[in-house]
């Protein structure tokens, strides 16, 4: 403890004696007695101590002078920083009294109360956390005093859906929407209904709902009514009980709205008068704020059969469409209760018009926020719930890690982001688990996406297979709201929108339109406390002005109240009906929020307008850094405009400030000329980018005004900032701006720096790939090859455009320009009949290693780092797929060549997969099935050794598809094939996973238990496979479902007549032979002669390239039971002579 501390001051003595009052984590507090005086020390104690120390005395400083407050020691400020002296008012706190009040003295208690409060909201404070720990009451002087201002501030606050662990305040005395489980704001009100359960307690002897388990104390709040005082103590007169059953409702708009209302109440019990309507004399000084959604209490019914739905497994999600105002954020805010209350959790991001970048990503907000709620679990809970997720996302861990900050402290895993040609498609996937992971029935979660019209494809493409029925996640709801009017033809939602109304089990939707008349007035009654009949009225006649929409109406009748048009009187509002119609004729709806910001002090519009270019929500450090005010200065600014209520404090996380709407974000930059967007966009920038940790937010205000910077100092700032956060930003998932700040430096490099343009080409290629923009990859891949002269520098960006070219259907294209590019590269590509020749030579060399080498061998083998080689096997493993589908023998050579650089230069991932076709080779080229098998094995076993994953599993699946059956059990085949079915999908290979999928049902089909079993593993197998647009896979399971309904008797007819069509694919070897196979063993069960013979005859051509395959030991098998029958029913010496006509 710092001396200072003790004996500073104007005229203390040295040595007081020291009392020790309340010690806490936080908090120290001790009386410093001194002769004839003393004083109270307050010692803030743990992390940010010196801020917390400063925020409480700048509250008390303003809050000097008035009564019931306690006030700061006169003149005697300490010397060592997170300390406050105070004056000491002597007695103790509330909750030590262990005596009842009785009824007079309660009413008096509760004026003076009241009293303090009121002068508290004057001065627009807001404590936050009043209750009996934090009301003095001295012997010595009149009145209470309220003590212990940490928690509060001067501006109304939104709280986030906190965990119960770390909600702010104390519990029992907490009003609901101080739980973030309403979705209501924190101002005043919340003060009055902890003043409703302190009196609560001083008339009953306990607070409302009692002082137990915290989550039901705060179920109590949001749900049950509390018994009236007077029915438990008989002795509590009926008008006060009243008062305090008022000052505890639910909601913030039916409870008392300010002390002095409070007060004239108070007083009208002292003087023994009936109460007859509470709050008659309630009028609140500052911008109303409709807390309760008033009209929609239909749609808020069928909003919670939809989650009564969600949570049974039912119906995936609901989008909540309409016009701006209409109220579809607060409708969604309706579940925080219902949810709540059912014991789940409910989490929301919000995306922003003009930022894409990480932060600004809906998506990802909802799930930091619902890390939040995971890391405040008790430690019992974190170490099941990161079990359960590191089982679920495997080697994908890493990736949700370095996604989600939260998911990272959760997890305890290094962030890795691994392949970042897949990250997208395995992002999707650990979204879908992770949710899987965290919701259920018996804690159900609310995922709640706003403005989803300012959403990018990416992020959408996490929400897609949920909302299109295709991943079902039990007691998930996921919910979505959109500006439908701003959703145009280009935009990546239209087209999910058509598929999703298609869905059976698809999204509900709900459309919300501007208010009925009858809503309308509910409205105005429920913001001016008017009765029906005079809110109809009015509502009536701001109908033809505001048009029913409810943001529009608030707006409105603020401005009306603030011009005086609506005049409070002593009986309630009152207005002149023909000066109520002159006014609305001349004002202009739509300029209302203009008008309002026009009349903010020059200093405010000045700090409104860089939060506007800045986003529509900001944290406090960022806006203290744009705008360069220290906290105190930037919080005076803001203050009028959080009077006028268009701004919202956020708490729970980092602080933050949003606009109240939307709404009033684009009037303020409507109201801004294009001249001045571009000076305070300049001046952002300038002033963010020696900031580290803000350089995205200044490149992407420098990316708006690029053209105005014109020295070459500033340019080259500029365009080293674009890198810097291109780099930052390129491997993030879903965003695009990586792609962005790189096109930007393309304008500004120097052209004859051909060696800075080519690493930006080469990255802004990859970027465009990632993005779907294929077409313009390929301009960017010319302008790659028109700048490299080292085909070494260019070899990735032409991998990434072979597997371009061959996703889009342009196979030969692919690998005529992979085979150009090995060739430039010094790797030889023989033609023609050479090719036939070094494929038998390399095949000789491989079956020498084989048998004279050894796993060792392998792994002893150094690292491969010549950037050639690399580049070699790089393109290799990306035209493997081309060759399979154009060429068979340059297939063939690829699959030889790889492991003969294997042999050469050693293991290296990249050789794992293409490697993994030998098999296929040895058995096609020499008929030898032992000698692939034995390749592969080893090769799966250094890969194993290596920690070569997740390539190791396509050469898994090319052993279990080509090798595997033919020596070990199918059961053991089976389980390998689960292994890499679900290695390829954790890696983001869903093409292949897909075939995988295939492989299990063929194995099953041939040891599986049960039919069950096989027709549940064909049903997952196709959803998986139209999910990830696999239509191959999806023609054979469609054939598989087929001969499922002929095994269970449904089928009469042939395989060939259950199946949907023709093949969708038929030119593919393998889709032929599995449908035909498949239709012919159909044929067989049903004793179909003519459609076996048929089908096993269109499958004999093709065996020969296939051979490996398990499929045709089963094909043989059919047609030799096929020519058995056609032989029986030639009989005879025609029977022997037609078996010898034909081949088996």
């Amino acid at each position: 403890m710092c001396s200072e501390c003790v004996t500073s001051g104007r005229d203390l003595p040295v040595m007081p004696r020291i009392e020790l009052l309340h010690e806490s984590e936080r908090t120290r507090v001790t009386r410093l007695m001194f002769p004839g005086e003393s004083v109270v020390r307050k010692e803030f104690l743990g992390p940010l101590a010196e801020r917390r120390s400063r925020h409480e005395m700048e509250i008390l400083e303003r809050l000097s002078g008035i009564e019931g407050i306690v006030q700061l020691a006169d003149r005697r400020a300490p010397i060592c920083p997170g300390v406050l002296l105070m004056a000491d008012v002597g007695g103790t706190a509330l909750y030590s009294r262990t005596v009842s009040y009785d009824p007079a003295d309660l009413i008096d208690f509760a004026e003076m109360l009241a009293r303090a409060v009121a002068g508290m909201h004057r001065q627009g404070v807001v404590h936050r956390d009043i209750n009996p720990a934090n009301i003095v009451v001295s012997p010595t002087q009149p009145g209470v005093f309220l003590i212990d201002f940490a928690l509060a501030t001067t501006t109304a606050i939104n709280p986030k859906y906190l965990h119960q662990h770390e909600i702010v305040g104390t519990v029992p005395y907490l009003a609901p929407e101080q739980t973030g489980r309403t979705g209501r704001p924190v101002d005043q009100r919340a003060d009055l209904y902890a003043v409703g359960a302190t009196l609560y307690e001083l008339a009953t002897g306990a607070p409302p709902f009692g002082t137990g388990d915290p989550l039901r104390v705060i179920h109590d709040h949001l749900g049950r009514v509390p018994v009236p005082p007077s029915a438990v103590n008989s002795a509590v007169p009926t008008g006060l009980s009243a008062v305090i059953m008022h000052l505890l409702e639910k909601e913030p708009d039916d409870r008392y709205q300010t002390a002095d209302g409070l007060l004239f109440d108070l007083a009208l019990v002292r003087r023994g008068a009936g109460v007859v309507h509470l709050g008659d004399h309630d009028f609140p000084v500052g911008p109303l704020m409709p807390s309760r959604l008033a009209g929609r209490a239909g749609e808020i019914g069928e909003l919670r059969r939809v989650f009564a739905q969600a949570v049974a497994g039912r119906c995936p999600g609901v989008l909540l469409a309409g016009v701006p105002g209409v109220g579809k954020t607060s409708l969604a805010n309706e579940l925080r209760p219902v949810v709540a209350e059912a014991g789940g959790w409910f989490v929301t991001g919000k995306f922003d018009q003009y930022r894409q970048d990480w932060e600004y990503n809906g998506v990802l907000q909802a799930f930091r926020a619902l890390g939040r709620l995971l890391l405040a679990e008790p430690e019992a809970n974190l170490v099941e719930m990161r079990d359960r997720i590191l089982r679920v996302l495997g080697p994908n861990a890493g990736l949700a890690a370095a996604t989600v900050p939260e998911l990272a402290t959760l997890l305890k895993v290094n962030p890795e982001q691994g392949d970042p040609m897949t990250l997208q498609v395995r992002g999707q996937q650990n979204a879908v688990e992770v949710l899987r992971a965290v919701a259920s029935r018996e804690r159900p979660l609310v995922f709640f996406v706003d403005d989803l019209q300012w959403a990018w494809r990416a992020p959408l493409r996490i929400i897609d297979p949920i909302l299109g029925g295709e991943e079902n996640v039990e007691g998930l709801l996921l919910v979505g709201a959109l500006r439908d009017n701003e959703v145009d033809a280009a935009h990546p939602l239209t087209s999910m929108l058509a598929r999703w109304s298609l869905q059976p089990a698809g999204p509900h939707i709900l459309r919300l339109g501007n208010l009925a008349p009858e809503g309308q007035a509910e409205m105005v009654a429920d913001l001016l406390k008017l009765a029906p009949a005079p809110a109809g009225e009015l509502a009536r006649m701001i109908a033809p002005s505001t048009a029913g929409n409810p943001h529009t109406t608030a707006e409105l009748l603020n401005s009306l109240r603030q011009d005086g048009v609506l005049a409070r009187g002593d009986s309630g509002l009152r207005w002149d009906e023909a000066g109520l119609h002159r006014r609305l004729h001349v004002m202009n709806a739509a300029g209302l929020l203009t008008a309002q910001v026009t009349s903010l002090p020059p200093e405010t519009r000045e700090s409104l307008a860089m939060m506007t270019c800045l986003a529509g929500r900001a944290e406090l450090d960022l806006l203290k850094a744009a705008t360069g005010l220290a906290a105190d200065e930037l919080e005076r600014r803001l203050a009028p405009a959080f009077a006028a209520g268009l701004l919202v404090l956020e708490s729970g996380g980092q602080p933050a400030v949003r606009f109240d709407h939307d709404q009033t974000r684009e009037s303020i930059l409507e109201g801004l000329t294009a001249e001045a967007r571009r000076a305070v966009r300049l001046s952002l920038a300038r002033r963010l980018a020696d900031r580290n940790e803000f350089l995205t937010v200044a490149a992407e205000q420098y990316l708006l005004v690029a053209d105005s910077v014109d020295t070459p100092q500033e340019q080259r700032q500029m365009v080293n900032l674009f890198l810097r956060a291109a780099e930052e930003t390129k491997l993030l998932i879903s965003s695009p701006l990586a792609e962005r700040f790189l096109t930007a430096v393309v304008r500004f490099i120097d052209p004859t720096n051909t060696d800075q343009l080519l690493a930006v080409h080469l990255d802004r290629h990859a970027a465009l790939y990632r993005q779907g923009r294929l077409d313009e990859a390929d301009e960017a891949y010319q302008t790659i090859c028109r700048l490299c002269t080292d085909p070494v520098q260019c070899a990735e960006a032409t991998a990434v455009q072979v597997s371009s070219l061959t996703g889009r259907g342009r196979a030969a294209e692919a690998l005529r320009l992979g085979l150009d590019a090995l060739r430039s590269l010094g790797h030889h590509v023989p033609d023609g009949d050479r090719m036939e020749m070094e494929i038998d030579r390399g095949l000789d060399a491989l079956y020498q290693w084989i048998d004279q080498t050894g796993e060792a061998d392998d792994l002893r083998r150094p690292k491969i780092t010549d950037r050639s080689r690399l580049g070699v096997m790089q393109l290799i493993k990306r035209l493997m797929v081309p060759a399979y589908e154009c060429d068979p023998a340059i297939l063939a050579w690829l699959s030889v060549t790889t492991l003969q650089m294997w042999v050469r230069d050693g293991p290296h991932p990249a050789l794992l997969g293409p490697s993994g076709y030998i098999g296929f080779v040895t058995v096609s080229r020499r008929r030898d099935y032992r000698t692939g098998h034995r390749m592969t094995r080893r090769i799966l076993a250094v890969g194993q050794a290596r920690g070569y994953r997740p390539d190791l599993w396509l050469a898994q699946f090319l052993y279990v598809a080509g090798t595997g059956h033919w020596f070990e059990p199918l059961e053991d085949n089976l389980s390998a094939a689960r292994r890499a079915l679900d290695g390829l999908t954790q890696s983001g290979d869903l093409q292949n996973a897909g075939y995988t999928h295939c492989i299990v049902i063929q194995n099953l089909l041939d040891c599986a238990p049960s039919l069950d079993l096989l027709a549940a593993e064909v049903d997952k197998a196709l959803s998986f496979a139209t999910r990830s647009g696999n239509g191959h896979a999806e023609e054979i399971i469609r054939a598989y479902r087929g001969l499922i309904q002929v095994l269970r008797g449904t089928a009469v007819e042939s395989a060939a007549d259950t199946a949907p069509g023709q093949p969708l694919l038929a030119v593919e070897p393998i889709v032929v032979v599995h449908v035909q196979v498949i239709r012919a063993l159909a044929a067989a069960i049903l004793d179909h002669p003519a459609d076996l013979t048929r089908y096993t005859a269109a499958i004999m051509p093709i065996l020969p390239g296939i051979e490996s395959l398990h499929m045709t030991a089963t094909a043989r098998l059919l047609r030799a039971l096929a020519l058995a029958g056609e032989a029986r029913a030639a009989g005879g010496s025609s029977a022997k002579s037609h078996w010898r006509s034909s081949t088996v």
